[in-house]
């Protein structure tokens, strides 16, 4: 089981890692643009301003700011081994790589000791203090809840959302931002169900759950 986590968050991370390398890119792939692409992509008159980086909260020529709420204490601590390898990971593409596309990744951490109420200061703290670009793997399904149409409203990229609520995935027009990342309950529910029923028929079966 550890081992399957682990490959989860790297693969959580590693796409990550691709989405900021597109969006930083500069789009070149290498194909002739068209008359459109050409129209698009003339060089600015002297009296216009290019767009810079620093246009987009959280991106600037040398840094992408990301930031998440999650457990760092409190009752479900032991999940902070997820944002603290992913930002092992994140350090070490700095190291390694030079970050993306010259952008070194900051991600900043903020704990919300699995309170919804906690959870409320701290994604306003990033967002309006420290201007991160994305909230990125916000763990809980009582804390995200008080903040994902806030994420919306604000215009923050939500990405890989750290529970299985169905919230996330059930209408993805109506929060176009929001991006889930695991399987969600229902379906877990589902497959462990039918499961049960075609492997212990007529047995008991018996249940712990989160209070």
């Amino acid at each position: 089981m550890r081992t399957s986590r682990i490959l989860w968050l790297l693969g959580i991370v590693v796409a990550l890692v691709a989405l900021l390398a597109a969006a930083c890119g500069d789009g070149d792939d290498g194909a002739e643009p068209t008359a459109t692409q050409e129209q698009q992509q003339e060089e600015p008159t002297a009296t216009e301003e290019p767009t810079v980086a620093e246009d987009v909260p959280g991106v600037t020529d040398t840094e992408v700011i990301l930031g998440t709420h999650t457990s760092l204490t409190g009752p479900i601590q032991v999940y902070s081994q997820i944002p603290n390898v992913t930002k092992a990971y994140f350090d070490y593409i700095n190291a390694t790589e030079g970050g993306v596309h010259g952008r070194q990744i900051t991600y900043l951490l903020e704990d919300d000791q699995y309170s919804p109420a906690l959870a409320v200061d701290v994604v306003r703290k990033l967002v309006e203090q420290d201007e991160v670009f994305a909230i990125i793997n916000g763990l809980g399904t009582p804390t995200h809840l008080q903040v994902v149409d806030y994420l919306l409203e604000r215009g923050i990229p939500d990405l890989f959302v750290a529970t299985g609520a169905t919230e996330w995935v059930k209408d993805p027009g109506a929060r176009p931002n929001t991006f889930g990342s695991i399987a969600n309950y229902v379906a877990e529910g589902v497959v462990l169900g039918n499961y049960i029923a075609e492997t212990y028929p007529g047995q008991k079966l018996g249940l712990l759950f989160q209070n």
